[in-house]
């Protein structure tokens, strides 16, 4: 079967409002992380397939259809050459107020994932010279914040061809990954997990919900689920707690000689 090879689209937005847009974006790099949690705070972001229809290597990658109202209800996995259309999402804890003006991510993705399309689901956008290559990162902006609990940010159509692989969100080349609001200040959150999407394989989901610290022996701290944790054997610190300074301390190790180890466990009686 033929396919055609994905090209960068040309980005039909006046360039001035472009590059106001993004550059305020952008700019919060500059601010201090703040005090107190902002409308954004714990989020994730997710890679949802949307399975509502059969795709071609012709058909464009539109925004809308088929977006979960929830987490749970996220595809993180396709089996078959397809094509398939997928979105990277955002989505927010039950309770939370978001107000989504911008985000910055990246993507990246096996040799084995090939992309047909792409499109971006908000009003601007500013990327990286080879996006969506693998490894590349994305700049969107809204001209009226996004207040759903989950609403896409970025559609693709892409297909699969050899060994199973995951197409993962992760952060900008340079400019990492975070969320900012419509305040004035426009305080930048990070998401606290990042998902992917499976070809042949399981990719990862994180409800907001149900993610938290991870602590491990060398006092790492890594955001992910219960089950993810405890299988790396890291110390779960519950649903909704999330890593901070000083969240996970260290193990206390003592260096000594076997003989010394042995002097200790005689002198206690052991």
């Amino acid at each position: 079967m033929s396919r055609r090879v994905l090209s960068n689209p040309v980005v039909s937005i006046h360039p001035v409002l472009l590059i106001l847009s993004v550059s305020l974006l952008l700019s919060v790099l500059a601010i201090d992380s703040p005090v107190d949690a902002g409308p954004n705070a714990n989020g994730v972001l997710l890679v949802h397939a949307q399975l509502d229809g059969a795709y071609t290597d012709g058909d464009p990658a539109d925004c809308g259809g088929d977006t979960p109202a929830a987490c749970d209800e996220v595809v993180s996995r396709v089996d078959g050459e397809g094509p398939f259309l997928f979105s990277v999402l955002a989505a927010f804890p039950s309770g939370s107020s978001p107000r989504v003006a911008g985000v910055v991510f990246g993507v990246e993705y096996g040799p084995s994932i090939h992309l047909l399309d792409y499109r971006s689901c908000g009003d601007y956008e500013l990327f990286t010279d080879d996006w969506p290559a693998s490894g590349e990162g994305i700049a969107i902006t809204w001209a009226y914040p996004e207040t759903t609990l989950v609403f896409q940010m970025c559609a693709f159509l892409g297909y699969q061809y050899g060994e199973p692989a995951l197409f993962s969100s992760i952060a900008h080349p340079t400019q990492g990954v975070f969320f900012v609001d419509d305040s004035i200040i426009n305080d930048p959150e990070a998401p606290v997990a990042l998902g992917s999407l499976g070809f042949g394989t399981d990719g990862s989901i994180y409800c907001p919900d149900e993610v938290g610290a991870c602590c491990f022996s060398d006092g790492d701290c890594r955001n992910t689920s219960r089950s993810e944790c405890e299988a790396e054997g890291g110390v779960y610190q519950g649903d909704g707690v999330y890593c901070g300074w000083g969240l996970c301390e260290p193990t206390p190790m003592v260096r000594m000689s076997w003989g010394r180890i042995r002097s200790v466990f005689r002198e206690s009686g052991r």
